[in-house]
């Protein structure tokens, strides 16, 4: 949600953003949008703060029904956000929801 949890995931090789409070608007979500529209396979991952679950299941419908390739991942159990979270962790973290959450269906 914020710009530490965005350098967080830059710092691990992905592209971050930062939508600035756990309730972007319909604005905000379109701009994204527009940010990552020329590359409709980019795989995007909303990365869930331990506190705003129901908030991260809104974003990710909206880049969804957008028609961008878009899942859901939680902290629960691990830290508050992505950017709390040790570097190792943070690592293996990332590599794996996107590894399980965008598998190939055979």
């Amino acid at each position: 949600e914020g710009p530490a949890d965005a350098l967080a995931a830059a710092g691990e090789g992905y592209i971050g953003y930062a939508l600035m409070g756990m309730k972007p608007s319909k604005a905000t979500l379109m701009h994204l949008c527009l940010l990552i529209e020329d590359n409709k396979d980019l795989k995007t991952l909303v990365v869930l703060d331990s506190d705003s679950a129901e908030n991260g299941v809104a974003v990710t419908l909206f880049i969804s029904s957008q028609g961008y390739q878009c899942r859901l991942a939680s902290l629960r159990g691990l830290e508050k956000d992505l950017a709390a979270c040790q570097r190792p962790l943070r690592k293996k973290f990332l590599s794996q929801s996107f590894r399980n959450l965008f598998k190939q269906k055979s």
